[in-house]
């Protein structure tokens, strides 16, 4: 049988053309299969980079939070302490007056018209008679030494801890050392004021 070859061209052509067909399906698909590829990657990005803004502003916002607290928390703390200076001057101003307006007194007498300020202190145990003229003199400093402590106790409290503070005030306790010291004074007195200063009081009248 012979076959005839202007019958053949057409089907090489018909050939061609599906052949070209079926790769150019397969470059689409393969196009199509890396534009998904890329879009999916695209989409992971997108996603990490959504996580990693949201870890940031989260790790942002308790970072702020945590400085503000710190920074309120330290002022507050210095607020607080400038406060405590503050009524700590002005107690001990009041102490500076009261000692002005007796600088007799202030200086801590060891004696009151040649009477010794303990004896006086401690009469109740002595057998001696003391003018009353002395005794009163006596009754006034040991008031006197009363509103001393009294300050210096509030000082105290509230300079807690301060070298410079804890050393003016037993300055100040120890000028009085005298009626301090006396019996009349430990067994009576000493108990009327905080821990704190009894002990301020013991260290100074060492």
């Amino acid at each position: 049988m012979k076959i005839k070859l202007d019958n053949i061209d057409p089907l090489l052509s018909s050939i061609k053309e599906i052949k070209e067909e079926i790769v150019g399906n397969k470059e689409s698909e393969r196009k199509k299969e890396t534009y998904q590829r890329r879009t999916q990657w695209g989409t992971l990005a997108i996603a990490i980079m959504s996580l990693a803004a949201s870890i940031f502003t989260v790790i942002y916002n308790v970072s702020k939070d945590t400085f503000n607290n710190i920074y309120q928390r330290k002022t507050d703390s210095t607020n607080a302490k400038f406060q405590r200076e503050s009524q700590a001057y002005t107690f001990w101003l009041s102490y500076l007056q009261l000692a002005e307006q007796n600088p007799d007194m202030a200086n801590g007498p060891k004696e009151i018209n040649g009477c010794p300020v303990r004896d006086l202190a401690d009469r109740r145990w002595i057998k001696k008679k003391f003018k009353p003229a002395d005794i009163k003199k006596f009754k006034k400093y040991a008031w006197f030494v009363a509103n001393v402590l009294a300050y210096a106790e509030r000082v105290a409290e509230l300079t807690k801890g301060d070298s410079g503070w804890k050393i003016t005030i037993e300055k100040a306790i120890h000028i009085h050392i005298e009626y301090i010291r006396s019996r009349a004074f430990f067994k009576c007195d000493l108990q009327d004021y905080s821990d704190l200063l009894q002990d301020e009081i013991k260290e100074a009248t060492k």
